[in-house]
């Protein structure tokens, strides 16, 4: 037994030094070591043997694989193939196994996958891969595949067998893009790349399939590179044919609106009054219209509708409203409208002008049927009824019929009508007690005839006041007929049988030997009398004033004391409260008188005559030129005539001067402007203020200038050469270098002479459209630089095209001809530069070319003529 273990400790220690010689492993073993094991020591050399004890724990410790197979390597060996490795199976399987591929036994950096594709570097040389397993409690070990064979180098690629030029699909145009198509390839690449140039330049960034010339491709040539790509195969570009030479892109020039009319504006001027603007009938119709609200030609912030409210911050402003048309294709327009007459303060409710007393028919009998009727109102009213028997309401009776019912019997019914409309005070008007309510079966009361009495006075309601002679008339105003006329004696009449209903009142009399006709308010318009009710066997008394007729007059004369005639003199109301007063005009003594004129006050605005060739000043009386400070004139109710309201109108300023040309010639029909410094803008023609035309030898006069600071601005709106630069008189030409005329009434301001600068332009003729094949009607002139059109104008039904306000340069001239839908652009070839379809257009010219049509072309061929 003892010699068994002996044995098998033997045989252990015998392992462990084999595997430990495998592993590599040094034993560093002790003197202590040696002395456990001297038997051994013979076998191991030259180092001391490891103890038994010792030898055992390092075979628990470290293991083998017990399956470690060579890696092997399957491809071709010939540069730019792909070698692949198999590892086989390990036995136990690795934690992990790393992967290294040699080049005649030298590892080659980064190649450590499963697979490696030979390089130019491999050519002639054997690969091998090294495969290491890694496994905790395992030794690690490596294996090595066996060389290939030497790499062989790679095969030439293959040309393609059809490789074409690609084409250009699309007409060269700047905008409008064009396509490559790379044609029929053999055998089909994988891909395409392309890259378009210009001119021989590529462009950046344009490697599609399509591209748009730019506005610098202009009058150059495109072309594109296509480069195809296949496995197996060589690389191959083809670059195609230039294209024709790039068109600039079509000047498409707007429309413009053949009818902008002035808006209008409807509604009052009066603060929280509503203004609505009506566009008028523009031609084309706008697909929209814009508005923009203005006071005293400040923009109204917010105000963009086409209504506006008027505001408390309008008062005494005048009003305009702008309305701009858009339409696609069409140059966007604005207009201005007139503006209003001055805002004036909302109106304070006002009496009634006619508030006539109420009347009642139909027998005050139980079961029976009263109705209220109220009368004819001035202005037309809303009404609301309430009936009383006696003093007391009747509850629930307020319609304008009423049945009495057996418990009003012995009361008096009285129906009391309220009337209500906006502007206007809430007025009440309550009707006389009917006779007293009496039973259904009551024995009928005799009543007596309605008589109404009364007397006319002048001017005043006095009895002390002159009685004038003459007649009054009865008059039902609902069937607008006569009932009965009365003379009148010591200023009364009488009517002594009246039937029930409603009246009014008219008076003719005698008043200062004319015959003056009034009705019961006192008033002249029959709808605006004032009426009254009667009932049966009612005693009515009503008195009438006849209120003579109230002139307001004066002479208007010059400053040189000459009467003025023509002269429009209106009374305007100084108050909200009063009525606008009338008008009238001076004759050839300056006379004027303004007649039927209400009492109140009045501002009397004295214009300038028509004509006016002394250029005098209208004015306010007072002499003042601003409403507020003008004088009031009072007109009373008993003061009939007012007279001695003069005026004397003093000249305005007065300018002359003469408009020419660098070369001192006159220029006919230039409009001078004269503004007031204020509301001078630069860079915008006046609209306002004065101005004048110039005649034939470029002269002109403005009269009529009010006193202050001016500037003055020359226009001139032509549609042939030469063509003039608007200008500011004075300075450089700018508003802010102008100079300022200031005005003095009667005075003459000094007398400019305005040159103004000829503005560049060109006039294209365009001769023989129709005979060349074209539309006669119609072609595009344009002018160009550097491929952008600078200038466009067409030339129509045999007129010129005029190109205006041209800078100084040179510039290509191209005409687009038209026949029906097709469009051809040709380049002027009439120049006399070396590249002819260019003009030169110098400062102050006036360029005049003519261009003959070229013949169109169809299918290679004239066109028919």
């Amino acid at each position: 037994m003892a010699a068994a273990r002996r044995r098998g400790l033997v045989g252990l220690l015998a392992l462990a030094l084999v595997v430990s010689s495998q592993a590599g492993l040094a034993t560093g073993a002790s003197a202590t070591d040696a002395r456990v094991a001297p038997a051994a020591a013979s076998a191991a050399a030259p180092a001391a043997p490891a103890a038994p004890a010792a030898a055992a724990r390092a075979a628990a410790k470290v293991a083998a694989f017990t399956t470690a197979p060579l890696p092997v390597i399957t491809g071709t060996a010939r540069v730019g193939s792909a070698l692949s490795v198999a590892t086989g199976a390990w036995s136990p399987q690795p934690d992990t196994l790393t992967l290294v591929w040699k080049r005649n036994g030298v590892a080659i950096a980064g190649a450590t996958g499963s697979a490696y594709t030979l390089v130019a570097a491999d050519l002639g040389r054997r690969i091998t891969v090294t495969a290491t397993a890694v496994k905790a409690g395992y030794a690690s070990l490596a294996k090595t595949s066996a060389a290939t064979a030497t790499v062989l180098a790679a095969p030439a690629p293959t040309a393609f067998a059809v490789a074409p030029k690609p084409t250009i699909v699309g007409t060269p145009t700047v905008g409008t893009p064009l396509t490559a198509a790379p044609g029929a390839w053999s055998p089909a690449p994988t891909a395409f790349a392309y890259r378009w140039l210009v001119n021989g330049v590529a462009v950046a960034g344009e490697t599609g399939a399509t591209f748009a010339p730019r506005a610098v491709d202009a009058r150059k040539r495109v072309t594109v590179t296509v480069t195809a790509t296949r496995d197996g195969y060589a690389t191959t570009a083809r670059t195609s044919v230039a294209s024709a030479v790039v068109l600039a892109a079509p000047v498409v020039v707007p429309g413009k609106f053949t009818s902008i009319p002035a808006p209008t504006i409807s509604g009052t001027a009066q603060v929280g009054a509503t203004l609505t603007a009506a566009p008028g009938a523009w031609a084309p119709a706008p697909a929209a219209f814009a508005y923009r609200w203005w006071a005293n030609g400040v923009a109204i912030s917010g105000e963009t509708s086409a209504a506006y409210t008027v505001r408390a911050a309008d008062l005494r402003k005048r009003i305009t409203v702008t309305v701009t048309g858009s339409l696609p294709g069409y140059t966007t327009a604005a207009k201005t409208s007139v503006a209003t007459a001055a805002v004036v303060a909302a109106p304070v409710a006002k009496p009634f002008a006619v508030a006539p007393v109420p009347t009642i028919a139909g027998a005050p009998v139980v079961g029976g049927a009263l109705t209220a009727t109220p009368g004819t109102w001035s202005p037309a009213a809303t009404f609301a009824y309430r009936w009383d028997a006696g003093t007391t309401p009747i509850p629930g009776a307020t319609g304008p019929t009423y049945a009495p019912v057996a418990g009003d019997v012995g009361q008096a019914l009285r129906v009391t009508v309220t009337a209500t409309a906006a502007g206007y005070v809430t007025t009440s008007r309550t009707i006389a007690a009917t006779a007293v309510v009496v039973a259904a079966d009551a024995p009928p009361e005799e009543v007596p005839a309605a008589q109404v009495t009364g007397g006319v006075r002048l001017d005043v309601p006095d009895p002390g006041a002159p009685a004038p002679t003459g007649s009054v008339e009865l008059v039902d105003p609902d069937r607008r007929e006569v009932v009965a006329a009365s003379d009148l004696v010591d200023g009364a009449f009488a009517f002594p049988e009246v039937d029930p209903g409603e009246y009014t009142l008219r008076a003719l009399v005698e008043v200062d030997g004319e015959t003056v006709e009034q009705y019961l308010g006192p008033t002249r318009d029959r709808l605006a009398a004032r009426t009254f009710a009667v009932q049966q066997g009612a005693a009515v008394e009503v008195d009438m004033v006849v209120v003579r007729p109230t002139t307001v007059g004066g002479t208007v004369t010059a400053s040189d004391g000459s009467p003025v005639a023509g002269a429009r003199v209106s009374l305007v109301a100084a108050t909200d409260a009063d009525f606008a007063g009338g008008s009238a005009t001076t004759d050839a003594a300056g006379r004027y008188t303004v007649r039927d004129v209400d009492p109140g006050g009045y501002r009397v605005r004295v214009a300038a005559p028509t004509p006016n060739p002394a250029g005098l000043l209208g004015e306010w009386y007072g002499g003042t030129a601003d409403e507020a400070s003008g004088a009031i004139v009072t007109v009373s109710a008993t003061d009939r005539r007012v007279v001695g309201i003069d005026a004397v109108l003093d000249a305005g300023a007065r300018l002359r001067g003469v408009v020419r040309d660098a070369a001192g010639n006159g220029i006919a029909d230039a409009t001078v402007h004269l503004v007031p410094t204020d509301d001078a803008v630069d860079g915008v023609e006046p609209v306002t203020g004065r101005e004048a035309t110039t005649d034939a030898s470029g002269a002109f006069e403005i009269t009529g200038i009010l006193p202050g600071d001016h500037q003055a601005f020359v226009a001139i709106d032509r549609e042939s050469a030469p063509l003039y630069v608007s200008r500011w008189v004075g300075g450089t030409g700018t508003r802010a270098t102008a100079t300022v005329f200031r005005a003095v009434a009667g005075a003459a301001l000094p007398s400019p002479v305005i040159v103004l600068a000829v503005s560049p332009s060109v006039t294209a003729r365009v001769t023989g459209l129709a005979a060349a094949g074209w539309d006669a009607d119609l072609a595009l002139v344009t002018l160009s630089q550097g491929g952008i059109v600078r200038h466009a104008a067409y030339a129509r039904d045999g007129d010129a095209a005029f190109l205006e306000d041209v800078a100084p340069g040179v510039y290509r001239v191209d005409v687009t001809y038209s026949r029906g839908a097709a469009r051809d652009t040709r380049a002027w070839t009439g120049g006399v530069r070396a590249d002819r379809s260019e003009v030169v257009v110098g400062a102050g010219e006036s360029v005049a070319i003519t261009i003959a049509a070229p013949a169109r072309v169809i299918a290679g061929a004239a066109a028919a003529r």
